[in-house]
C-alpha cells in the first residue's frame, strides 16, 4: 500500500476490529509505518502489530480506505497525483473529485465586494448644531375601509 493510502486504514483500524469487519489477533511484535498525514506531510505510526485474516469484507474495506484516504490528501491540497485511468476505472469518483475542486476553486477565488445599491430613503444628516434632522413623516391613510365606502 502507498505512502498517500495509509492515513485513513490507519485512523479507523480499531474501530473495523471492533465493528467485527477486521478480524485481527494481536502479535507480541511492534511495526513503524511511514505514511502522509492529512495534510500531505511524512509522519509515522508506531503501534502494536496485528495478525489480519484475509477475508473478502478486509478486502473491501481496505479498497474503501484507500479510496478515502486519497480523497482526504486531495481535500487538503495534498500533491496527490490523480489519473483519468483511476477515474474511468471507477478507482476514484469523478463527481466527489469535481465537488472537491469545485470547494478549493471557490477557496482561491476572491469575491468582489457586493454593488452599493441606491436606496430610496435620503440619507439621515446632522444639522449644524449636532442634532438629527427630523425624520420625514408617513403620510395619512383615509380611515375609510372598503365597508365603509357601501
Amino acid at each position: 500500500m502507498a505512502k498517500e493510502d495509509r492515513i485513513k486504514p490507519l485512523q479507523e483500524f480499531e474501530r473495523a476490529v471492533h465493528k467485527g469487519v477486521i478480524a485481527a489477533a494481536p502479535l507480541h511484535d511492534t511495526f513503524t509505518l511511514p505514511y502522509l498525514d492529512a495534510q500531505g506531510q511524512d509522519a509515522t505510526h508506531e503501534g502494536p502489530d496485528d495478525l489480519l485474516r484475509d477475508t473478502p469484507e478486509l478486502r473491501a474495506w481496505l479498497a474503501i480506505q484507500v479510496s478515502e484516504s486519497r480523497y482526504l490528501l486531495i481535500q487538503n491540497g495534498a500533491p496527490i497525483q490523480i489519473t483519468q485511468e483511476q477515474i474511468e476505472s471507477g478507482e476514484l469518483d469523478f463527481e466527489r473529485l469535481s465537488a472537491i475542486r469545485k470547494a478549493v476553486a471557490g477557496q482561491r477565488v476572491q469575491t468582489p465586494a457586493a454593488p452599493q445599491t441606491k436606496t430610496s430613503k435620503p440619507a439621515a444628516s446632522k444639522s449644524k448644531s449636532g442634532q438629527k434632522a427630523p425624520a420625514p413623516k408617513a403620510k395619512a391613510t383615509p380611515a375609510t375601509t372598503p365597508d365603509a365606502a357601501k
